[in-house]
């Protein structure tokens, strides 16, 4: 719609400079292919549509091609991530039975030095060998582990006093354990909500992106967030291990409980 009402004869001097300050935004490959595959019919019919140049069409235009503009960037910067990734897939599976134990791409630099060497037999190492046996035990650890929140989760809703998460920690006699086995957990709920925080995309709203194409609104969007479920992630663990008078209760203050039908709604 840009390229169509720069072509109009009847701008004044001034829309021309807002449509040229508006085409500066675009990349030059892409105004070019639009210009050579612009069709006249299309360009008739966008030329219609567009009607009587007023300012907040030029405004609604102007933010329309800015939205455009990041989208196609992120799609370029994902399309170059997804092609890397796919690059080095490739050399793995080309450098599985190689005899030198390293992962050979036509892509990346090679390593020097003795700790070049030593990481790039890690890398194969890790990659041909050790991946797939390191997921599958982590994948049953962290099992047994979202069953205990889960299980702990439900437990508080219900008037059975079986808080099993304080019962897992208490087999440790030492303090030191004691904290330690408190944070496996704690930190195992922290990185589940924020992985799936962070993953969260709306298109043309909010997402987080790859080298460097996130913009301001998103960054403050989750970073507001990011301090938002703090407090309720501690309140939450410490509901499940069966613990009130703490610090952290001293510093929030008092809690309230608020029984409704089914769920329960907490005051600070």
């Amino acid at each position: 719609k840009t390229i169509v009402l720069s072509r109009r004869v009847e701008l004044r001097q001034e829309e021309r400079e807002r449509c040229g300050a508006m085409l500066a935004q675009c990349p030059p490959d892409r105004i070019d292919l639009v210009r050579t595959t612009l069709r006249r019919a299309d360009e008739k019919e966008i030329d219609a549509e567009i009607g009587v140049v007023k300012d907040d069409k030029m405004v609604e235009l102007n933010r329309k091609l800015k939205r455009a503009v990041k989208e196609v960037h992120r799609a370029e910067a994902k399309w170059e991530q997804t092609l890397e990734q796919a690059f080095f897939l490739e050399d793995i599976v080309n450098s599985r039975d190689s005899s030198e134990r390293r992962i050979a791409s036509t892509f990346r630099s090679s390593r020097n030095g003795t700790l070049g060497a030593f990481m790039d037999t890690f890398e194969w190492l890790w990659f041909v060998k050790l991946h797939r046996p390191t997921y599958l035990l982590l994948g049953c650890i962290f099992s047994f582990i979202s069953f205990v929140i889960i299980l702990g989760e439900v437990l508080i809703f219900t008037d059975l006093n079986f808080p099993v998460l304080r019962i897992i920690l208490r087999m440790n006699p030492s303090s030191l354990g004691t904290q330690a086995s408190s944070l496996i957990p704690l930190l195992y709920i922290v990185h589940g909500v924020y992985y799936g925080l962070f993953s969260m995309r709306i298109t043309g709203f909010y997402g987080l992106y790859p080298h460097h194409q996130t913009d301001a609104p998103s960054l403050v969007f989750y970073a507001i967030n990011f301090a938002r479920v703090s407090a309720p992630i501690c309140l939450n663990f410490l509901q499940m291990v069966d613990m009130e008078d703490t610090a952290f209760h001293q510093a929030l203050g008092p809690v309230s409980y608020t029984h409704l039908t089914l769920p329960t709604i907490y005051s600070v």
